[in-house]
Formats: structure tokens, sequence, C-alpha cells
């Protein structure tokens, strides 16, 4: 099948990139990276794996085919609506207001050229070098998800990298997908987990293969195991707590039934305290994913040096499991690990040397080589502005 080019356009910046690179590395998919940027990234393959790559990410929001490096060539490229009426937008990425006005110009042309019916343009929104319609508002206005046909189209100019790339959305990630799973499950509780998109990001970073086994073990309602087992991987998970451990088996078992998982996937979750487990009371584990909870809520910034002594328990609790991860990992097993940077009320940042503490168990950090990625990165969360997140991506030596 003849390859060709695409536009991903991130959710998580760093993180959205690393995962790009660790989906490269599993081998899963066939494709080659082009060029990166903070919001988008180019990639090549052939047609059918970018329909699946778009279903599989978490980081990536909408993918769009690459019609050239000007505004001419999509009038070869793009397939025009055969509706009596229908919408259009364009979104742009580091590209100025002239340059879209420009595009929406060379747009209308083709469309008055065309004959085709009724018309109408929806104005994205402009924020910091992006312009465009929020995700929602554009599969709702613009774009029918039904059977892959379009009744409008979204016009894309990305000029974050040397030469521009002008192109249209092809795909759309399993938006609707990720919302039932994190609103519509039996329990949730934002306060205490990522997100499904950060969840699907972390399982992809660890780069397995489907059939392989994932441990959380600090699981608490099952997020993450959640999109392990969507992704087509067995899952495990330990909780100490017995209340949340009942509630993920809930949530699981939902899954299993609302999105019809294969029977062959097995899911175990282990009412147990994470930081004794044995290596002989599991199956094998290919790889870690996990966030501990290990600050305690906090309604405020503290002082300085309540902060130093939160990070310090941190540490002693990350570098306690670090120690049982060496024990029920073998060799060159990856782990993605969330961990907490604490500010406190002068705004300083208190954070983790998470690889300092890995390197003593026997991790070593796992670096894809991607222009723009960087490990650790930051992701996304609800109280920005006194806990922020890290993931921390490396394998067992």
């Amino acid at each position: 099948m003849k390859k060709q080019k695409f536009i991903c356009v991130l959710s998580f910046a760093q993180l959205s990139l690393l995962e790009i690179a660790r989906l490269k590395d599993s081998g899963e998919y066939a494709f080659d990276i082009m060029a990166t940027s903070a919001q988008t990234a180019l990639i090549e393959c052939d047609g059918e794996t970018v329909k699946h790559l778009s279903r599989a990410f978490g980081g990536v929001y909408k993918v769009a085919r690459a019609c050239g490096n000007s505004i001419e060539g999509i009038e070869d490229c793009l397939p025009l609506p055969d509706e009596p009426k229908f919408n259009w937008t364009i979104s742009g990425y580091c590209c100025s207001a002239e340059s879209l006005e420009s595009a929406k110009e060379f747009v209308s042309v083709i469309l008055k050229k065309s004959s085709l019916g009724k018309s109408r343009f929806v104005r994205p929104e402009s924020g910091l070098n992006i312009s465009e319609l929020k995700i929602a508002d554009l599969k709702k206005t613009v774009l029918v998800n039904d059977q892959s046909r379009s009744r409008g189209f979204d016009i894309v100019v990305d000029s974050c990298n040397v030469p521009p790339n002008f192109g249209y959305t092809e795909f759309l990630s399993d938006v609707d997908g990720f919302l039932e799973r994190d609103l519509s499950r039996p329990y949730q509780d934002p306060t205490l987990t990522v997100g499904t998109r950060v969840a699907r990001s972390l399982v992809n970073l660890c780069g397995l293969k489907r059939q392989m086994t994932i441990l959380d073990p600090f699981c608490g309602v099952g997020t993450i195991l959640q999109e392990a087992l969507v992704m087509g991987l067995n899952a495990v998970g330990v909780e100490i707590s017995s209340a949340e451990a009942s509630r993920s088996r809930e949530n699981l078992e939902w899954l299993r039934r609302r999105f019809r998982l294969s029977s062959k996937l097995f899911v175990r979750i282990i009412r147990s305290d994470s930081m004794y487990l044995e290596k002989s009371n599991l199956p094998r584990i290919d790889a870690i994913a996990t966030e501990p909870i290990l600050v305690p809520k906090l309604e405020r910034n503290p002082d300085g040096e309540s902060a130093r002594k939160i990070i310090g328990a941190c540490a002693e609790k990350y570098s306690r499991a670090f120690s049982v991860f060496r024990d029920v990992l073998n060799s060159e097993s990856p782990v993605a690990i969330i961990a907490p940077d604490l500010i406190d009320d002068r705004g300083r940042v208190h954070g983790l040397d998470l690889f300092q503490i890995a390197e003593k168990h026997g991790f070593s950090p796992l670096r894809p080589v991607v222009s723009g990625a960087e490990n650790p990165c930051r992701v996304p969360t609800t109280k920005r502005k006194i806990i922020q997140r890290k993931v921390f991506l490396m394998k067992r030596e």
C-alpha cells in the first residue's frame, strides 16, 4: 500500500511526541516520523496504518492528510462533499492570521468553481499559536463520524515546521470512547486518577505488543488498566484499599461488557500493599504504567519547609516502590510513571529526581531519539498551581 504523509495534532506536546516515538518503537505500527514541533508531528505511512494509529493515540486528537507544502495542493487533494449543505473550517498551527485568511480565500474560490451545495464557513477560535474549533465542536458542527462519511471538511495549515504543510482532517481520535470510559463507568474520582487520554499515553509509552501484560501497582479505580485492555493488553492491578479494589473490578467488568473486549485478554485486581509484592504471586509482567498518589490532598500551597518534607517522604516511598519493581520485572522491561512537583507558597518548585532514585535500584532512562520529545515531561493537572505532574520513562537494566 502506498505511503503518504499525515499531520498529527498533539494534545500534550512533549508527552505526545514521546508517545508517538514509543508506538513506533513497539513494532505494532509501521510508520516514520518526518518532522516534529510542540503542536504537530508529521508522519509517513499507509492509509490503513494511520487509521489504526488515530484510534490508538492518547495524545493526538486529530490526524490530517498532508496535501503538500502550499495551499494550492489542496485543490487536487481535498475530497469535496457531495451534500446540498455543508460546513467547513480552517485549523492553523504556528501560522499568522494573514496566512489563515489567505487559505480561506483560496478554498472559497475552489468551492465557487465546483458548483457544490450551499457551504458555510465556521470561524475557528484563536489561542496561543493555534486557531481551531474545539474537537467536540469540530465533530458535531463540521465532521460526521458516520461510516467514515464526511459532511464537511477542516483544512489544516501547519506552519510549525519548515517548509509548512497543508492538508485536511481525515481522522479524529476516539473522542466519544475516551469520554464514555471516563464519565460513564460505575466509579470515577478525578482527584485521584489521571484522565483517560493521559492514561492511554502512559500505556503507549510502554511500547508493548498486543496480549503482553501491563501492571499498575497503584491502580485506584482502574483507569490505566482500562486503557491497557482497550489496547489489547492483559492488565494486572494492585490496590491497598479494599473499597478501591472493588470499584476497579466493577469498572473493568463494565468495560468488558460495554466495549466487547476479547475474552482472550485477562485482567486481575490484587488487594495488597504494592510495597510488598512478590514476583511469584504475579503472572509475567512486561511493563509498569502507574501514578502513585503519594502526596496528601492540599487546599493551598504549603510553605517551603512543609513542601520539602512532603517531597522527601515521597522520595522514600518511590525508592521503596522501585526496589519492588526491580523484583517483579525482567531485564529491559519499561516503566512509565508519574511523579509530582509541588509548588510552595512562594512559587518555588519542589520535585523528585526520579531517575536518580530509580538508578539505585537498577533502572535507567529510556530516551527515544525524536526531536522535541523530552523525558521527563509534564502533563496537564487540575491543580496546576499546587501540584504539577511529570512523566518519567525508564527501563530495568
